[in-house]
């Protein structure tokens, strides 16, 4: 006799099969937000489709602190510049600089206006 895991990673290689599964799962999760289980539906999907490609999985033990986590506040917004961009602004200051001079050169929105 052959186990119920089996027989679920089965029918679950079939995507439509695999679609259904993950709709009941949610639609379970957002009755009773029961995690563990929905997460579980979640798991055998992958499992039962392949696996995670190499190029998702990430190696925890080789990451590294985020260095501007304590730097960036709820006020600020990170941004990365382009190669040529950040060859011209070498520091916060001058970005911030150049985008007040063009915000002054910008015409001031009508009221309701987005």
């Amino acid at each position: 006799m052959r186990k119920y895991r089996d027989y679920l990673i089965e029918k679950l290689a079939d995507r439509e099969e695999a679609i259904a599964y993950l709709q009941t799962a949610l639609e379970e999760y957002q009755s009773d937000g029961d995690t563990p289980a929905f997460l579980l539906a979640l798991h055998s999907v992958v499992e039962a489709q392949g696996g995670i490609r190499g190029e998702y999985q990430f190696d925890y033990s080789k990451a590294k602190p985020n260095r501007f986590a304590d730097k960036v506040g709820r006020e600020q917004l990170m941004v990365v510049l382009d190669q040529d961009v950040a060859a011209v602004f070498k520091t916060p200051e001058s970005v911030n600089q150049a985008l007040r001079a063009i915000i002054t050169s910008m015409p001031i929105a009508e009221k309701g206006a987005n």
